[in-house]
C-alpha cells in the first residue's frame, strides 16, 4: 500500500505522500524471516528470559533460564527491553515504552487504496484506526478516552465508517528511543557488541538488519549511520 501522512492544526493542514511507504502483516513478515533463517542453519530459544549477560574470554555469554550461550559477536535488539538488556552490562539504552491502541472493524468492501496516518484496510478488509502513543510502561490495556478518540479520528477521514461495526480493540507497546531517533551500531567501548532499536523495528527491518550485517561483515554499511550511535547520549 502506500502512504500518505496528515499534519493538522488550527493554523493549516497538510499531507506528505510516499510511493515507498506502506504497511506490512507483522506477523507473515516474522514467520518467513525463522522460516528463510531456519534454511540457513539459524536456531531459535523462544520464551525464554535472558537472565546475565557478561563478557568472558573475549566473547560474550548470554545467560537465559534454558541454558547459556557463548558468541563472539552480540546484537541488542531486545525492542522495549533493550533499557533492561544493556543493564545487564551497565551500559544506558535510552528506550522508552510508548502504548497505541488500535480499533479493528468488520471486514469491509475494498474502499481505502492508501494507507492514512492511522487509517488503514487490511487485505482482508478489516479497517485497523488509531495511533495513540501513551507513556504507559508495559500497561497494554485499552481505555475509552483514547478509543473515542480514534473513533472520531477515523470517522474524520472517512464519514462512512460511521456505520461500521468495531469488532475488537487491542494495544501494543512501541519501542522508542529517547530522541526518536533508531539507535544503531556498534556500542561504545565494547568490540563487537551492536545495538538495534527503534520504533517500527518490523517495517524498517529489511533497511536495519542489512546495515547490521554490513557492519559485522564488513566494517562499514552502504548509508551513513554514525548519527544514530549510541553515544550521542553520552
Amino acid at each position: 500500500m502506500l502512504c500518505f501522512s496528515f499534519v493538522q492544526s488550527n493554523l493549516y493542514s497538510g499531507a506528505t505522500y510516499s510511493s515507498i511507504d506502506g504497511n506490512v502483516n507483522p506477523f507473515r513478515l516474522i514467520d518467513m524471516y525463522m522460516r528463510a533463517a531456519k534454511r540457513n542453519g539459524v536456531q531459535y530459544s523462544a520464551y525464554n528470559k535472558v537472565t546475565e549477560i557478561k563478557k568472558q574470554n573475549g566473547k560474550y555469554l548470554v545467560v537465559s533460564d534454558k541454558g547459556a550461550f557463548e558468541c563472539k559477536n552480540l546484537i541488542l535488539a531486545g525492542g522495549t527491553c533493550s533499557s533492561e538488556i544493556g543493564d545487564m552490562l551497565g551500559i544506558k539504552i535510552p528506550v522508552n515504552q510508548l502504548r497505541g491502541q488500535i480499533l479493528v472493524s468488520e471486514p469491509l468492501k475494498p474502499f481505502l487504496n492508501f494507507t492514512i496516518s492511522g487509517l488503514r484496510q487490511a487485505n482482508n478488509g478489516e479497517v485497523l484506526m488509531g495511533y495513540s502513543m501513551e507513556d504507559a510502561g508495559f500497561n497494554r490495556a485499552t481505555t475509552l478516552d483514547v478509543i473515542q478518540e480514534s473513533a472520531n479520528m477515523a470517522v474524520h477521514y472517512v464519514p462512512g465508517l460511521r456505520k461500521a461495526k468495531i469488532v475488537r480493540a487491542f494495544s501494543g507497546i512501541r519501542a522508542m528511543p529517547e530522541d526518536g531517533f533508531p539507535i544503531l551500531g556498534e556500542v561504545p567501548g565494547f568490540k563487537n557488541l551492536y545495538v538495534a532499536a527503534t520504533h517500527s523495528g518490523v517495517t524498517l527491518s529489511p533497511l536495519i538488519g542489512t546495515l547490521i550485517i554490513e557492519l559485522i561483515m564488513d566494517g562499514e554499511t552502504s548509508i551513513p549511520i554514525d548519527r544514530y550511535s549510541l553515544s550521542r547520549f553520552g
